[in-house]
């Protein structure tokens, strides 16, 4: 699956080397409406660093929250939304675009 073109490389946002990836604790999170599209932006304190998720995006980021695998991340969100299916080969794509270290 490839993910929306509000998708954007974001380096440090999940905790390094956990089988249950989870977001860092010390993001700002603001949510956007934009021409009447919803978008989320997370600015990265200490590296002064914005970047801009989409509603998909945004939901896999926040399902990490370091109690679910992949797999499981990829279940909770075929289940909240049903119409865009996701497979943890989908989620484990998406969390090496987010960080890719």
């Amino acid at each position: 699956m490839r993910f929306g073109p509000t998708s954007l490389q974001l380096s440090s946002v999940l905790a390094k080397g956990l089988h249950r990836p989870k977001l860092r604790d010390d993001l700002r999170i603001s949510e956007q409406q934009v021409l009447g599209e919803t978008s989320y932006v997370v600015k990265v304190l200490n590296e002064f660093s914005y970047n801009r998720y989409g509603p998909l995006e945004f939901g896999l980021l926040k399902a990490c929250g370091g109690t679910r695998t992949p797999a499981e991340i990829a279940q909770y969100m075929t289940e909240q939304d049903p119409t865009t299916p996701l497979t943890e080969e989908d989620v484990l794509e998406f969390l090496d675009g987010v960080d890719p270290n």
